[in-house]
């Protein structure tokens, strides 16, 4: 576990991770790597370039994680 993360494992995603707030799918195919932040009652959001900067500020902003992160 890191940064209050587990790892999960779901049927067609490569890696999964979850906490209490959310839920992070990240996949790839031939066009690229996907993210998809899931919050229970709120939807999902994706992101088509698999930026960790980007997934990592959305997670401080939107209070889906830790602000004090480990690297």
């Amino acid at each position: 576990m890191k940064n209050g993360f587990k790892r999960g494992y779901h049927d067609e995603i490569r890696d999964h991770y979850y906490n209490n707030r959310c839920s992070i799918a990240i996949s790839s195919n031939d066009e690229g790597t996907y993210i998809e932040i899931y919050q229970c009652q709120k939807g999902s959001v994706y992101s088509g370039n698999g930026h960790i900067y980007w997934l990592i500020g959305y997670l401080t902003y939107y209070d889906l994680m830790d602000k004090n992160y480990k690297q």
